[in-house]
């Protein structure tokens, strides 16, 4: 018995429709209406869970990073990471401890953008802030928004931070208030 070039064709019909329709059920199911395209386009290239890295130029460890998942784009060469633990060492190899719910990777530049409940846990001090960047060619951490920083003998806040990992300064910037040894201040302190 032979079937027809066409009854066969027919045959085969509902399942290339199907098969062709397969990729946008699956990728769109959060997104009617998206073609399937957008969404492989739009997908990272790596995502990982239980990630840790270590940046180390010349032989010299920089930071060390610790982070529940982490998915790297394709598009800006940018890795975001969440529920994050960052360990940035100072120029005789001290770390400062660093934690926050993310952070944004620049993997050309080497820099590090760190937001959400971050909190820097310096030897005598804890700082807190909203966000914080690190600046790798300086080897510094800046924040741009609210910072208290609170020590055994005394309780600071101002309007920004620069953090310098080289000289183990840090000078709190703008509106600083604050209590040093039970006295009240409002200048600007640095940080050792």
């Amino acid at each position: 018995m032979s079937i027809s070039w066409k009854r066969s064709a027919l045959l085969w019909l509902p399942v290339l429709v199907l098969l062709s329709a397969a990729p946008y059920l699956v990728f769109n199911d959060d997104e009617p209406g998206r073609p399937a395209a957008d969404s492989l386009s739009a997908a990272p290239d790596i995502s990982l869970e239980g990630i840790r890295q270590t940046f180390i130029e010349n032989g010299v460890k920089k930071w060390t990073l610790r982070a529940a998942s982490a998915c790297l784009s394709r598009d800006n060469h940018r890795t975001r990471v969440d529920d994050i633990e960052a360990l940035f060492y100072t120029t005789d190899g001290r770390p400062v401890r660093v934690v926050a719910d993310k952070g944004l990777l620049t993997l050309d530049a080497k820099d590090a953008e760190i937001f959400g409940h971050v909190v820097v846990h310096h030897p005598g001090c804890k700082i807190s802030t909203q966000a914080l960047r690190y600046q790798a060619g300086d080897h510094i951490i800046i924040s741009k928004g609210r910072v208290r920083v609170e020590g055994d003998a005394f309780e600071l806040s101002g309007d920004g931070l620069r953090y310098d990992l080289t000289t183990m300064t840090a000078v709190l910037t703008g509106n600083v208030t604050g209590i040093i040894n039970n006295q009240t201040t409002t200048r600007p302190q640095p940080i050792k």
